[in-house]
């Protein structure tokens, strides 16, 4: 019997935004492409045969990560009848063209500000990050649905990162909140900032698990990959 299982891992690693590329820019805008995560070698496991069922060889998929994030150029702008952005089309050098579905469950991210954007300003030839679903289309290209577009990179490691909120933790300093499948914590302390997609004020209670949130990273390098500081966190809204 095959069973093939997803290892559960981050959609994109601190450390990534922690390096400069070759070409001048940060890392908030390079070193994030061709962080696709891969599938493990497939794990096979014999089963006698009397005790074989069709539920039992079909293959079983777990823990896909929150989402998958792309860093690339804007090259066309879909709109629909009533003016809005339905669809992006991302061109990125590591992994080549993606069109991105925009809709409800779409959030358009100020990353240099913290604070939510507004989308009738793109314009074709804009370098962004798109934080997208792990279900992605077998046509050419391919097609996913957009969680967070995220424009106004700042040149230093203060990216705003898109995360499910997992677990969350009280501390002395502030809170744990335990993202990426269980892989990263994040620490908050008395000089993190927190607010809402709404630019309203939020504090340390709002921080809940099941929702989603923004993170821009303290840059100091004491804190870890596995244990990043954050500098703001900026909760979304439920998508109803």
């Amino acid at each position: 019997m095959e069973k093939i299982k997803f290892k559960k891992f981050a959609a994109v690693s601190f450390a990534s935004v922690m390096l400069l590329s070759a070409a001048g820019l940060s890392a908030c805008g390079s070193a994030a492409d061709g962080k696709e995560d891969k599938l493990p070698p497939v794990k096979e496991t014999v089963q006698p045969a009397e005790e074989k069922t069709d539920q039992e060889t079909a293959p079983e998929v777990t823990d896909l990560p929150d989402s998958i994030l792309i860093y690339g150029q804007v090259t066309e702008i879909t709109k629909g009848e009533d003016g809005s952005i339905s669809r992006l089309l991302i061109d990125s050098e590591a992994s080549g063209e993606l069109v991105i579905n925009v809709g409800p469950q779409t959030f358009w991210i100020n990353s240099g500000e913290m604070k939510a954007d507004d989308p009738s300003t793109i314009k074709e030839g804009e370098k962004l990050y798109v934080f997208h679903s792990p279900v992605v289309t077998m046509s050419l290209p391919g097609q996913s649905a957009g969680f967070a577009v995220v424009r106004n990179i700042p040149a230093d490691a203060r990216c705003a990162m898109y995360h499910e909120i997992e677990e969350v933790t009280k501390t002395e300093e502030g809170l744990n909140i335990l993202t990426n499948n269980g892989q990263v914590t994040v620490s908050t302390d008395k000089e993190t900032l927190i607010s809402a997609y709404d630019g309203s004020e939020a504090s340390a209670d709002d921080v809940k698990a099941g929702g989603f949130m923004m993170v821009s990273y303290d840059a100091d390098p004491k804190f870890s990959d596995e244990n990043p500081r954050a500098f703001h966190i900026m909760l979304l809204p439920e998508v109803k």
